[in-house]
């Protein structure tokens, strides 16, 4: 079983990769949310709800951590 901080990354990691291949716009924020289910129902982290939420989450922090790095650090 992963931990969630480790499910925040790989997702993270899951949704750069898609935007250096192609992905653009406003699908790049369903694309980690979808990211984050998907990698939470492989890591088994409990029941079907509980796993969509935890993923649910995760895909939503993901993309908060990343704006936030952006911010911070390109200053944009």
């Amino acid at each position: 079983m992963l931990e969630e901080t480790i499910i925040l990354a790989i997702v993270v990691g899951l949704t750069e990769v898609a935007k250096r291949v192609g992905l653009v716009g406003r699908i790049v924020p369903v694309f980690a949310v979808v990211a984050g289910i998907g990698v939470a129902f492989i890591a088994n982290l409990g029941g079907a709800w509980d796993v969509a939420l935890q993923g649910l989450i995760v895909g939503l922090t993901a993309i908060g951590a990343y704006e936030v790095g952006k911010t911070t650090v390109l200053g944009k």
